[in-house]
């Protein structure tokens, strides 16, 4: 399928839902890295998403720097907080390479594809973070957490 500024729209404005669907990701990505409007599209896009596992990812900031991928060490600053609203951990920053099991596995998930200086909201059940076992104190068993998530850096 050809990827043309005629097909995005004269400007990258009001792109179709299902042209979106049909054009590859890869299309997407080329066209607005050529004309410059990158930032537009992922901005428009990444409003708001589930993924199958369940981790719910809300975009309230699309940050400029590098993104981060999988084998990424990343910095990230959040506030953690239980379904009902309870901060359960508040501001703390924490630096961990990215899929090797370091953290909650949501919160891992939940940054990959953030560009440094990027927030986002991160919802997600006990099966992507501390189960049935909780954390004494802090996270009861089985609870559903939501974080709020800057990433710093990536390197």
């Amino acid at each position: 399928m050809l990827c043309t500024a005629d097909r995005l729209g004269a400007y990258g404005v009001n792109i179709d839902k299902r042209l979106s669907m049909l054009v590859s990701a890869s299309c997407f990505h080329s066209c607005f890295q050529l004309r410059g409007r990158r930032h537009f599209f992922a901005a428009q896009s990444a409003k708001k998403r589930s993924m199958l596992s369940g981790l719910k990812i809300r975009d309230l900031k699309i940050g400029h720097g590098p993104v981060a991928q999988r084998g990424n060490r990343v910095t990230i600053r959040y506030t953690g907080y239980l379904n009902r609203g309870d901060a359960c951990r508040a501001d703390e920053v924490v630096s961990f390479v990215s899929g090797e099991r370091n953290a909650v596995t949501g919160l891992e998930r939940g940054v990959e594809g953030m560009q440094a200086g990027g927030v986002r909201r991160l919802a997600f059940g006990p099966h992507l973070e501390y189960g049935d076992h909780g954390v004494p104190g802090i996270v009861p068993p089985n609870a559903k957490l939501v974080f709020e998530v800057e990433l710093l850096t990536v390197g």
